[in-house]
């Protein structure tokens, strides 16, 4: 059924309408811009010889945009404002990265190449809230149903792009340049170059014009209204301990495995190059992570999310036991160790599909398009603060006793999980339909 709705989606309407044209590229945008911002710029601190503690809680602040989302909807208050904010922050974002690249190239040229990369962690805050109330305004009901799973594929596809290619590029550069800041130059100008690319298709792409009867804009008092009415749900202090905790060491876990493979030897690192840290989670480890979400979602989809919340539970933190072991076995093989990531990053994703399908029961409502950005923005301020404690962790405790503290941590997944209650059947396929389906604009 959603085939033949994508079919028609493409073959009627208007050029700007047709979602074909905007929405697969919109969401490429928007992942490509939390890869850059959170794992190259994490990669590129490090090897332009920041230590783990600076770099990790850089990266970590700039999360604060995203986590600000239900705030920068209030700015758009016609679909002409979204398609300029889409369009200009795409524009600013490839002239911040074109001059973090260039001061990376001059002496002390690292702190403002973060300035650079902090404003484009804002353009990344607004192109996102911006991004996704054009999917929800500008499509209809039955499109927007047709239209999610394309969208969430681009977005994770942008993992590989960011991870699997850029990341790729800046190491074949330091091979060949034989100077990081020349190397990481010419990868954030072919990013800057990507950028205006798309900024110049959206523009003549993007839709400015929606549906007839539909109001747009999002006022203060129903953003209130809404954090309002989430709060007064049944379970909220077991909910939110679940959205905060639930993925907690994942979250140490993740960016933190990024440091201990690019780090020296002589520091507890595995010594890998950026090139080889991208085959194993850029390109490797994202294609497990989206097998591991395809087949969690299989998996609730047959038995309910209940049933499968523990099994998932266990799988998303019994992996972390790969990054100890990896840790005190040190191999030198770039393939051993990308299998290992790899296998991690398929638990990852299948343990995660529990989490979200959590949040968007929680999210239900008449508000459950604010509720879900605020369980989102929840999440992220969790992700936030783990990051920042990350790198000093690390620093002080050195990569083996990390590892197994983060393991530890998974206590804290076990106890949200006793405590939240999820309907039987939720989840589950019911004459051939889930009764979980993501907000409109994911």
């Amino acid at each position: 059924m959603k085939i033949k709705q994508v079919a028609s989606s493409l073959i009627h309407g208007p050029s700007a309408m047709r979602p074909v044209t905007w929405v697969p590229s919109t969401y490429l945008a928007k992942g490509l811009l939390v890869v850059i911002i959170t794992c190259v710029t994490l990669v590129m601190g490090k090897r332009m010889g920041l230590t783990n503690t600076e770099t990790a809680f850089f990266s970590s602040c700039l999360y604060l945009p995203f986590l600000l989302k239900p705030c920068f909807r209030m700015l758009f208050m016609s679909p002409l404002v979204r398609r300029w904010c889409v369009v200009a922050a795409e524009t600013c974002t490839a002239l911040a990265l074109y001059y973090a690249g260039s001061c990376l190239t001059m002496r002390h040229g690292t702190t403002p190449a973060l300035m650079a990369l902090a404003l484009v962690a804002l353009c990344g805050g607004v192109h996102n809230s911006a991004v996704d109330d054009m999917f929800y305004y500008q499509l209809r009901r039955a499109q927007r149903t047709a239209w999610v799973n394309v969208g969430l594929l681009f977005y994770n596809l942008a993992t590989v792009v960011g991870m699997g290619v850029l990341i790729m590029l800046a190491g074949n550069m330091e091979v060949l340049t034989r100077n990081l800041g020349e190397a990481w130059n010419r990868v954030f100008f072919i990013g800057s170059m990507i950028y205006m690319v798309l900024a110049v298709v959206h523009l003549f792409a993007l839709p400015s014009f929606e549906p007839p009867a539909v109001r747009s804009s999002l006022r203060w008092n129903e953003l209130r209204g809404a954090a309002r009415s989430l709060w007064q749900k049944p379970g909220k202090w077991a909910a939110l301990a679940f959205i905060l905790l639930y993925p907690a060491h994942e979250s140490f876990l993740y960016r933190g495995s990024m440091l201990f493979m690019v780090d020296k030897g002589s520091c507890g690192g595995l010594s890998m190059g950026p090139q080889e840290v991208a085959f194993a989670l850029g390109t490797v480890g994202a294609f497990a992570f989206m097998l591991g979400g395809l087949v969690g979602k299989k998996m609730v989809a047959r038995g309910g999310l209940k049933a499968w919340l523990w099994p998932m539970a266990l799988a998303f933190t019994l992996s972390d036991l790969v990054y100890v072991y990896l840790s005190y076995a040190m191999p030198a093989n770039v393939i051993r160790i990308s299998v290992l990531a790899g296998i991690e990053q398929f638990f990852s994703g299948f343990g995660l599909s529990a989490y979200l399908l959590f949040i968007i029961y929680f999210s239900q409502g008449a508000d459950k398009k604010l509720h879900y950005d605020l369980c989102l923005s929840c999440l992220l301020l969790g992700v936030m603060v783990c990051g920042m404690l990350m790198g000093w962790m690390q620093d002080m405790l050195g990569y083996r006793h990390y590892f197994v503290v983060v393991a530890c941590l998974s206590v804290l997944t076990y106890g949200v999980c006793a405590f939240v209650r999820i309907p039987p059947d939720y989840g589950k396929h019911q004459d051939g339909t889930s009764t979980a389906h993501y907000p409109d604009g994911f």
